[in-house]
């Protein structure tokens, strides 16, 4: 009789949970294994949105935590990686004090530092690592090494979420709808975090209601809200003084809104990744006066407009107005990253590890 291999999953983040969902999705199917999923803040909506069962970690203090490890006795605990004392981090410590082998997934180029840090301000610690980061590609590889990473605790699996990246097909006519994609800067800003980002996501939608008024556009902006945006109607009081028409996505998918745009505007989202893979015109407006290095992978990768000042930023919507056009990205860079058998891979890593846990 084979014993069932136990795993603890857990994020906070939507990103690291979307990171998540393809392998928790291959590991419910498969009865060798023996999945608990913990959830913590906007993670739970994603576990929501697939009717996946999971434990609610945000109604656990530290010490029931611990003791619900303890009960399950896990082979391994893998995580999401989120900024701040989040679920990951809290498992991570208990993982390390038990002797459970843990294993974190990255899921996009960005704040790595922030990932691991246990002070928001300062930088991780090696102490503070698990015991191997999963990471999307070379670049994040070299990246993360560069900022202090040991080599060889980073492996290249891919992310699984991007296996779900798809292609957008082509909008006649010209352009009537922009999607704003949000990202919750002002929250953050508070709790102590990104606060050297230089702008946030009111004033970047204010800068594109100015420049769409001054360009005269006579279509509308759907807002897409960030999955941890409690508060869906900070952006009112801009629609309201506003001529352009401002609509929230009413709740829709991501994949949904992106189709029906012909343009797509944010900051440094994931999803401009994933609507420049997907074939969309994609603008990143980061008004920054110190200029801070841009952390968007599609303007490191030309798939995407970018712009740091409102000068430039109005120059290109109104170039990206006039001629619309499908991005036309290369097939080979596409697959590269929605078909890396990223999924397959983090499981035999996982596989990997416990094996050789319990051989030792």
């Amino acid at each position: 009789m084979h014993t069932k291999k136990k795993i603890i999953i857990a994020a906070h983040d939507a990103g690291g949970m979307d990171s998540l969902l393809p392998v928790l999705g291959r590991l419910f199917k498969d009865s060798s294994y023996e999945v608990t999923c913990l959830a913590h803040g906007p993670a739970k909506k994603l576990l929501d949105r697939q009717q996946y069962r999971y434990a609610d970690a945000d109604t656990l203090n530290e010490i029931e935590l611990g003791m619900l490890v303890q009960d399950l006795h896990p082979d391994l605990i893998l995580t999401g990686t989120s900024s701040g004392i989040t679920i990951e981090k809290k498992l991570l410590k208990i993982a390390q004090a038990k002797k459970i082998p843990n294993v974190a997934i990255i899921d996009f180029w960005i704040n790595y530092n922030l990932q691991f840090s246990f002070n928001p301000l300062g930088r991780m610690q090696p102490e503070d690592l698990p015991d191997y980061i999963l990471v999307m590609d070379d670049l994040a590889k070299r990246e993360m090494i560069a900022e202090g990473f040991p080599k060889d605790k980073l492996i290249i699996t891919g992310n699984p979420h991007f296996e779900n990246f798809q292609e957008f097909p082509p909008l006649p006519g010209p352009v009537k709808t922009i999607a704003f994609i949000d990202q919750p800067f002002s929250d953050l800003k508070e709790k102590g975090f990104h606060e050297n980002m230089g702008f946030d996501e009111l004033e970047v939608l204010r800068d594109l209601l100015r420049a769409l008024t001054e360009l005269n556009f006579q279509g509308e902006i759907i807002v897409k809200f960030h999955p941890s945006v409690q508060n869906r109607a900070k952006y009112d009081e801009l629609a309201r003084s506003s001529s352009i028409s401002v609509v929230r996505d009413n709740k829709e998918s991501l994949d949904a809104v992106l189709a029906k745009s012909h343009i797509i505007i944010g900051m440094t989202s994931m999803a401009l990744f994933e609507a420049a893979l997907g074939g969309k015109t994609v603008i990143s407006y980061q008004p920054h006066p110190e200029r801070i290095p841009d952390p968007l992978i599609t303007n490191r990768l030309g798939l995407s407009h970018f712009a740091y000042t409102d000068e430039d930023f109005k120059r290109i919507l109104s170039e990206d107005i006039k001629f619309p056009e499908q991005n036309n990205v290369s097939k080979k860079l596409v697959e590269s990253y929605t078909k890396s058998g990223a999924t397959l891979k983090v499981i035999q890593v996982i596989d990997k590890m416990m094996n050789n846990s319990k051989a030792k």
